[in-house]
């Protein structure tokens, strides 16, 4: 009897190291990724987003663009940045669609738009254009097939990661800027007239709405009138 016990002691002890073990390489892993999340963010800066956002802002401020450009009739431009279940712009995460499809409904005069991924200064996919975009779109089937997936969270965090990136005050405005620039172009690209007066609102759901925040100040620098709505986010 004493040596069931003693056995079972032993065992226990192993399993609590175990456990210990998994959480310190677990949280080891987190703070690794966490270290790594501006990285992504000052490369696009360094690389050509110093001179091409502010650019960008710029020409937007000035109004001189290409006549060439489409125009339209929308009275409101309604921008869409989705939560951080997003794999890029234009995959919506289904519990998102209700709300895009009754925008459209009730908002009759307004173009809703929604082709921008929040959580990359430079709209790039996560199954874009990526070391590991073959890993992201792997986790993608399994989490179309699983929807509860633990998998699956794996692409919450990475663009948790990123929203907390938005939010730093060191590397926030460099994200901003990259985020406003891109929902400038999208913009232009579907008929806004810069001058006109129209408003914008940018809605984001979760994250987008903490993303939503930074790039607001940026387009509103570049004379765009700019609300912002936040569902649920930071």
């Amino acid at each position: 009897m004493v040596d069931f016990f003693v056995l079972l002691l032993l065992l226990l002890v192993f399993a609590i190291v175990l456990v210990v073990q998994v959480l310190v390489g677990v949280g080891f892993l987190v703070a690794l990724a966490a270290m790594a999340a501006p990285l992504e963010s000052l490369g696009w800066w360094s690389e050509k987003g110093a001179d091409e956002a502010t650019r960008s802002l710029a020409l937007l401020a000035s109004g001189e663009l290409d006549d060439d450009l489409p125009k339209t009739d929308y009275q409101h431009y309604v921008f869409y940045l989705s939560g951080i279940g997003a794999l890029d712009g234009s995959s919506i995460p289904p519990e998102e669609l209700p709300l895009l499809d009754g925008l459209a409904q009730r908002l009759p005069g307004a173009v809703v738009i929604s082709d921008v991924f929040p959580y990359s200064p430079a709209n790039r996919a996560l199954t874009g254009n990526r070391a590991f975009a073959w890993m992201w779109r792997r986790i993608e089937k399994v989490r179309l097939h699983k929807p509860e997936s633990a998998l699956g969270m794996l692409i919450n965090a990475r663009n948790a990661l990123q929203l907390f990136v938005s939010a730093d005050r060191r590397y926030g405005p460099t994200f901003s800027l990259g985020t406003a620039d891109e929902i400038g172009r999208s913009l232009v690209d579907h008929g806004y007239e810069l001058g006109s007066g129209k408003r914008v609102t940018l809605v984001g759901w979760s994250g987008g709405g903490q993303v939503a925040l930074g790039a607001a100040w940026f387009l509103g620098g570049a004379g765009i009138p700019v609300d912002v709505v936040s569902l649920g986010g930071m």
